[in-house]
């Protein structure tokens, strides 16, 4: 995955700062952290227990 941020945003510095860059890869390592530790998948389990699935 580290490799396919690093070619998006490879491609895309010519519009970005270092500063959105640096956004970007902290909320894609926000992303894995909620992932891995399970948080989306709570989630997703409550939301469909709310709709009755």
């Amino acid at each position: 995955m580290i490799c396919a941020i690093y070619d998006v945003l490879r491609y895309s510095t010519a519009t970005h700062t270092m500063e959105d860059i640096a956004e970007t890869l902290d909320a894609f390592s926000a992303i894995r952290e909620r992932l891995q530790n399970g948080t989306y998948k709570r989630l997703s389990a409550a939301v469909a227990a709310a709709m009755g699935e």
